[in-house]
């Protein structure tokens, strides 16, 4: 396959791309045991995933069942594993063969619902393990900034069964404590063979080809104060960059940053094409002498036309 793409990279792209270097592994960090997950079908609602473990400054302990969503991670919609009749295996698990680094990254599926099975989608909790120490409460007016590493996959009509045109699926949603949804990314299936990266900040955006089957990375800055988004997407299959958005308003008010919804595509039939691995996150009060600095490098573009 032949992937087209237009390369944009600019002083806000690379001042993003920054802030990530050297940024601690989170309480979703890369789902290994050391940040609190378990093995194959150890699915995350069901025992205090993300909860034990020593990473990030973790308080140890061990794997505990809990009565399911009343952890880090609940259901939102989908037939989740195990279904009423104990048959069924559509999940959200710690996965090793998917991951992008270390021994396992987060795979969901919904191969109990086959082609004509709804969307999967779980709501997981931030706390102040996720954000190097500051609470999700307190990043009311703060720069939120994520990076995370993710595989995705939408299979076409003309694969195997597949999904229709223009389906959006292995979605991760930034939201706050009130439910509003301030921004989205995933990918969008065209009815074809070929997927494409799209985000929503108010309005579907479908651009840059997605390569399948390789891990591809997110950075997204959420300012919180000015109610803005600046968002990036590295192709893992290209090694392309494509600064997607720089200080574009929210979707809707964040008050805070409290919570990620996952949602995969509709009925994708136990494929396991979307993983996810190695979050990072930080929440920092928003400095004057950062924006000055952007400014100053878009005064010096301006004196270079001239």
């Amino acid at each position: 396959m032949k992937f087209t793409i237009n390369r944009v990279i600019n002083l806000s792209a690379v001042a993003a791309i920054g802030m990530f270097a050297g940024s601690a592994q989170a309480y979703l960090g890369g789902f290994e045991a050391g940040d609190g997950y378990g093995n194959f079908l150890s699915e995350v609602r069901q025992t205090n995933e993300g909860q034990y473990g020593l990473n990030n400054g973790g308080p140890g302990g061990v794997q505990t069942a809990i009565t399911p969503g009343t952890g880090l991670w609940y259901g939102i919609a989908g037939t989740m594993y195990p279904a009423s009749t104990g048959s069924g295996t559509a999940y959200a698990t710690g996965h090793s063969g998917y991951q992008y680094t270390g021994n396992q990254g987060l795979v969901i599926t919904t191969g109990c619902d086959g082609w004509g099975g709804p969307a999967l989608k779980y709501g997981y909790r931030l706390d102040s393990r996720d954000l190097n120490g500051v609470s999700p409460a307190a990043t009311a007016g703060q720069v939120v900034t994520v990076s995370f590493w993710t595989r995705t996959g939408l299979p076409g009509t003309g694969e195997g069964g597949g999904l229709g045109a223009g389906t959006t699926g292995d979605t991760v949603e930034f939201v706050d404590s009130a439910g509003n949804v301030g921004f989205s990314v995933g990918v969008t299936q065209p009815g074809t063979t070929t997927d494409f990266v799209s985000f929503n900040n108010g309005s579907l955006t479908v651009t840059s080809i997605a390569s399948i089957g390789f891990y591809s990375r997110w950075d997204i800055r959420l300012d919180l104060a000015a109610q803005t988004v600046t968002a990036s997407y590295f192709d893992g299959g290209t090694s392309i960059l494509t600064n997607l958005l720089t200080n574009a308003p929210l979707a809707a008010p964040m008050a805070n940053m409290d919570r990620l919804f996952f949602e995969s595509s509709a009925g994708v039939n136990n494929s396991k094409n979307w993983a996810l691995d190695d979050f990072r996150m930080t929440s920092t009060v928003p400095t004057p002498g950062a924006a000055a600095l952007l400014g100053l490098g878009a005064l010096v573009l301006r004196r270079r036309r001239r």
